[in-house]
């Protein structure tokens, strides 16, 4: 199971690194409120290059196909929009 999740893991590194090279979503790092000793927090973001070029079914598939991931169900709105504007693109 170890090399498996290694396996895994890579795979994700790899498909967040190529969208990111690709401008489909941003890297973001929120500063932790909590004490020195805790981390700060990570997070993707779509751009609006992802939800205007890319079909979302046919890019949650392909991601299932090339890295054996799901990527989630939920919409993807980048932080500059609201859903109401994510929505018109569709």
């Amino acid at each position: 199971m170890g090399r498996q999740a290694d396996t895994q893991l890579d795979s994700l590194v790899d498909l967040i690194s190529e969208c990111e090279s690709l401008k489909y979503i941003v890297v973001k790092r929120r500063p932790s409120a909590v004490g020195e000793e805790s981390q700060d927090s990570v997070f993707l973001a779509p751009t609006g290059r992802l939800l205007q070029e890319l079909h979302l079914g046919r890019f949650r598939r392909e991601c299932k196909e090339a890295f054996g991931l799901q990527p989630p169900d939920s919409r993807l709105v980048p932080p500059d929009r609201d859903e109401s504007d994510a929505l018109s693109h569709f």
